[in-house]
């Protein structure tokens, strides 16, 4: 707990702006304010609530961009598909 809080405090102080996340893991007790673009890259086996969960950990109160880009990737012939 104490490192992941570490990783979170340095994505959102320092210049860097990519964090490589779970949906799953990135759904829960995460502040990413700093970031203005979220990837998925996964969607399987993450239900529409948990996706929503991982994107309101960068669109929420003290964001610092004034508008949030969410894109989702899907793969042919990928489960997400």
């Amino acid at each position: 707990a104490t490192e992941r809080a570490g990783l979170v405090h340095k994505f959102q102080v320092e210049p860097c702006r990519l964090a490589i996340l779970a949906v799953t893991a990135a759904g829960e007790g995460l502040t990413l304010t700093a970031a203005s673009i979220c990837v998925f890259c996964e969607l399987c086996p993450a239900v529409p609530g948990v996706v929503e969960q991982a994107e309101a950990r960068i669109h929420r109160i003290g964001q610092a961009a004034s508008r949030i880009d969410v894109h989702f990737l899907i793969v042919d012939g990928t489960r997400d598909e």
